[in-house]
């Protein structure tokens, strides 16, 4: 039945340039298919294994916003509302002058985190921010010293900026 799949996954790993190549097909909540086939390394000496670990990187992006949609649909999750209704660190949050930093004036909303629009940028040089890191804190640590410790680079709502830590904060909301 599922012979057409693992070809395919084959396939990938014989003609794209794909190294480790897995799937796991489920029917109500049983695994009716898995299959595992490719190589660990580009030298193609150990093979893969379903143990093998893999970074998702922006393809968690996808995944958080429909956690969060469906948490929406539910009714528990409102996306007008401040990220400090969720996470109360949120009203820590300080904006970047050309001074130094300052309260903002808008809080920033659930909506803001799903666009991008919340203020958060890349900026690594903070203590708490590298501490949290180095322990190897939770998402939740992580946003909470990147919150309270690196001012955001606009106010929410005013312009886009590409941030991992918008989806990190929904991921702490969910």
């Amino acid at each position: 039945m599922f012979n057409e799949l693992k070809n395919y996954m084959d396939l990938l790993v014989n003609t794209t340039g794909s190294i480790d190549t897995q799937i796991k097909v489920f029917k109500d909540k049983r695994e009716v298919f898995s299959y595992c086939g490719g190589f660990r390394d580009a030298a193609h000496t150990i093979p893969a294994s379903f143990n093998d670990c893999f970074y998702f990187y922006s393809l968690s992006k996808p995944i958080t916003c429909t956690a969060a949609m469906q948490l929406v649909e539910r009714g528990l999750l409102d996306l007008n509302a401040p990220v400090s209704k969720y996470l109360p660190f949120f009203k820590n949050v300080k904006v970047k002058t050309d001074n130094g930093k300052k309260i903002p004036e808008k809080e920033i909303c659930v909506w803001h985190l799903f666009s991008m629009q919340a203020g958060f940028n890349y900026d690594t040089d903070s203590a708490l921010y590298k501490e949290a890191i180095t322990k190897d804190e939770s998402t939740l640590k992580i946003v909470e010293a990147t919150v309270s410790d690196i001012p955001m680079s606009f106010e929410a709502g005013e312009h886009w900026q590409y941030a991992c830590r918008n989806h990190d904060a929904l991921g702490c909301i969910i």
